[in-house]
């Protein structure tokens, strides 16, 4: 019953982590897109 539990728990932390590094990957795609529209406005100020 204990390993059972034990077993539930780290299953519990595997998806929370699988969430986080879920949060952390659109987290850099806004960063990403927002550079890239850094970018963007950056080619307009040269032109």
């Amino acid at each position: 019953m204990v390993r059972k539990g034990y077993n539930s728990a780290l299953l519990d932390k595997n998806i929370n982590f699988e969430l986080l590094n879920l949060g952390v990957s659109v987290l850099n795609e806004k960063l990403q897109v927002r550079s890239l529209n850094f970018a963007v406005v950056s080619d307009n100020v040269l032109v």
